[in-house]
């Protein structure tokens, strides 16, 4: 079938909820990463009959999946969404040659991706190497397979070179920005109409918003999509003090998933959904090399959940 994005124009101004990869036992659970994004398509509160927009990766522990993982998880992603959300799958941009076979696997999907984002390259990298290569690819799979992305910044030292690709090939739709706020505008102005610069930095988005952000990234809507989802509403329509105010209750927990280089942002999720205890999701038990966080931590995180429930 034809992507969504070839049917229907997307808007990317809007929260890319990414559902948490749940483990049992150490085994990724495909049954329960299919309830997770049904909840989110069903909790779906962005205004104007907008699509939920579902990403793969992001703090779902993606290094710690094969290949076959990744396959079949993102294969159950794009069956929950259907005809019903847009799909943005996670993929790992090196080796290239093992991220080209990954990306062709997931475009030969009877229901494939509509979107692709190129996680940051793993290893020692250059600049020029990052711009030469990467253009190079985004340009073979787009005009082999269709294939559509963004490009994820989490250096700065990338920053110039992930938006020039963005900017010169015309199969990548923006850049999400991992890094901070002073890195938007930046991004921006080499993109001028070309391309998006998103905001990845979780749901305290205003600083980049401010600084000409489109949309952000969302790793805790699968426990509080109504807030994810109620923020971007409030920026998009202008209504600055009600995004502030969702924010400000965000914060607690967004502060403790980005503290120590983002040590907790898969483990305090899990630990919050164990917490709440919601029956429409199943965050599991915890994933390979993240522990529970420790119990001064967990106390904080049972805080947070108190207050942030009336999302869920």
């Amino acid at each position: 079938m034809d992507s969504f994005a070839d049917r229907t124009p997307v808007d990317w101004n809007t929260v890319v909820a990414y559902p948490v990869v749940p483990f049992h036992h150490g085994a990724p659970s495909h049954s329960s990463f299919r309830k997770n994004a049904e909840y989110l398509i069903a909790r779906n509160r962005l205004d104007g009959g907008r699509p939920r927009v579902l990403g793969f990766g992001g703090g779902s522990l993606i290094h710690h999946l094969t290949a076959g993982e990744q396959l079949r998880l993102v294969n159950e992603l794009c069956q929950a969404a259907g005809e019903r959300a847009v799909v943005v799958s996670g993929i790992v941009p090196n080796p290239l040659r093992s991220a080209a076979e990954l990306l062709e696997a997931q475009m030969r999907l009877a229901r494939h991706p509509d979107a692709f984002l190129l996680l940051p390259v793993n290893g020692i990298a250059n600049p020029g190497g990052i711009y030469r290569d990467l253009l190079e690819f985004c340009n073979e799979q787009g005009r082999r397979h269709g294939a559509r992305f963004f490009l994820y910044l989490r250096s700065s030292t990338q920053r110039d070179a992930l938006a020039r690709v963005a900017r010169d090939c015309d199969w990548v739709e923006g850049v999400k920005i991992g890094t901070g706020a002073g890195d938007v505008r930046p991004v921006a102005d080499i993109l001028g109409s070309r391309g998006v610069a998103m905001w990845g930095g979780g749901d305290c988005c205003l600083d980049g918003i401010a600084q000409g952000a489109r949309g952000h990234t969302s790793g805790v809507a699968t426990l509080f999509a109504g807030a994810s989802d109620e923020l971007n509403n409030a920026y998009r329509r202008g209504d600055m003090d009600t995004a502030r105010e969702i924010e400000s209750q965000l914060a607690g927990f967004e502060r403790i998933r980005f503290m120590e280089e983002r040590a907790y942002n898969y483990s305090a999720v899990v630990a919050a959904a164990r917490m709440a205890g919601f029956a429409d999701i199943d965050c599991g038990d915890g994933g390979p090399f993240n522990a529970e966080p420790p119990s001064e931590i967990v106390e904080q995180i049972r805080r947070e959940v108190e207050k942030l429930a009336q999302y869920h």
